[in-house]
């Protein structure tokens, strides 16, 4: 593998773990003696992650990491609310496999809420987000939804840092399920429709308040 797409993958694995957070500045000399490599890797990592949006560079050659904009995050909960709707209404109580492999996903979000950590809640959480959609048997859109799976996730490991906020989608979850259960796919579409809408808003207000940007890289 070439070393600038090495330097590349570990440096977008950070952004979108939290590791390397939104507004945080980066130092390509500091940059280059953390992974051990002189700074022409550095420079191309740097290029392609700007084309994804996932650095920018300010005035003066400030380079931070990107803060999600409202209008990225209207983007990408719009896509998820027009997708998720759509599989919720061909869920039925005769979905047998989905709704248990749905409340699976629950009772590990429940024990992940219950040990309160935050990051045990993402893989649960994305689970139970992907059966859903799974419920439309559409290839070529989940290989789009595959294409910005890690910016979903990106968004959803900031909302699971607030547990009160964790807690309640866990609820909203177990919600769902018990309308899909019960024929009431209408319900669900509701508790979905708010469940991402609470996300979309409460990500808008993280931001807007800032994140990061004293910590240098």
């Amino acid at each position: 593998m070439p070393l600038r797409i090495a330097v590349y993958e570990r440096l977008r694995g950070a952004i979108l773990d939290g590791t390397l957070k939104p507004g945080q500045v980066l130092s390509e000399n500091r940059l280059a003696v953390q992974l051990q490599v002189s700074r022409t890797p550095i420079r191309e990592a740097i290029r392609m992650l700007e084309r994804e949006s996932l650095v920018t560079m300010l005035p003066g050659r400030k380079l931070v990491v990107s803060t999600p904009t409202a209008r990225d995050i209207d983007d990408i909960y719009g896509i998820r609310l027009i997708v998720e709707v759509a599989a919720l209404r061909k869920i039925g109580p005769g979905d047998g496999e989905i709704i248990v492999r749905l409340e699976d996903c629950i009772a590990r979000d429940a024990a992940a809420l219950e040990s309160g950590d935050a990051g045990a809640l993402i893989e649960p959480n994305t689970d139970f987000h992907m059966v859903l959609i799974s419920a439309l048997d559409n290839k070529r859109l989940q290989g789009f939804i595959d294409s910005i799976h890690d910016l979903v996730n990106r968004y959803r490991l900031f909302s699971l840092e607030d547990m009160d906020w964790a807690e309640q989608a866990v609820d909203d979850h177990a919600t769902i399920v018990r309308h899909l259960k019960a024929g009431r796919s209408e319900d669900a579409v509701s508790v979905l429709t708010r469940h991402l809408e609470r996300a979309n808003a409460g990500l808008k207000r993280k931001f807007k308040e800032g994140q990061g940007g004293a910590e240098t890289a």
